[in-house]
């Protein structure tokens, strides 16, 4: 009697292990395309965008637009539009080069990202353009939608084709 009752009870597990699986595999199906955002640091960012030590100014002479999303792994707000921007880093494509900085593990080396950027809360984002010879002003998108985050987007880089 018990081991009828101990396979029933397996089977049962079993059956509902699978049903759960085949749901879970539905809704990632149905979920829009994400690609991470490469989290980068001071070197990666002097090498790539501007070294302040080199150059006083900023000048950023590359030749493709940049977005960089500043935020930390304890900001709430950041953690809601951390998977829209990865969505919209899929939906971009080559289009632009998405990146990640945490504020945290780059507080008080040059450059200071907040006093360049000229923003004071988090989830920031910046957009630099191809031969950019100012500092660009970072956008505050905490609480915004998909939708609105994409507007703005398109309209940076609307404005760079001007």
């Amino acid at each position: 009697m018990k081991k009828r009752i101990t396979i029933a009870l397996a089977l049962l597990i079993g059956i509902c292990t699978a049903s759960l699986a085949q749901t879970d595999t539905a809704a990632d199906e149905n979920a829009p395309a994400r690609k991470k955002l490469e989290e980068i640091g001071k070197p990666t960012f002097r090498q790539s965008i501007w070294n302040p030590n080199k150059n006083k100014k900023f000048t950023y002479t590359g030749d493709k637009i940049i977005l960089l999303d500043f935020g930390a792994k304890w900001c709430k707000p950041c953690k809601k539009t951390t998977p829209i921007l990865e969505e919209l880093n899929a939906e971009y494509g080559d289009q632009i080069q998405m990146y990640s900085i945490d504020i945290d593990n780059e507080a008080n080396s040059k450059p200071d990202y907040p006093t360049v950027f000229k923003f004071e809360n988090i989830p920031a984002i910046v957009v630099i353009k191809p031969n950019m010879k100012k500092a660009p002003v970072a956008y505050r998108i905490g609480g915004k939608t998909k939708d609105e985050i994409r507007v703005l987007i398109d309209a940076l880089i609307a404005d760079e084709k001007k």
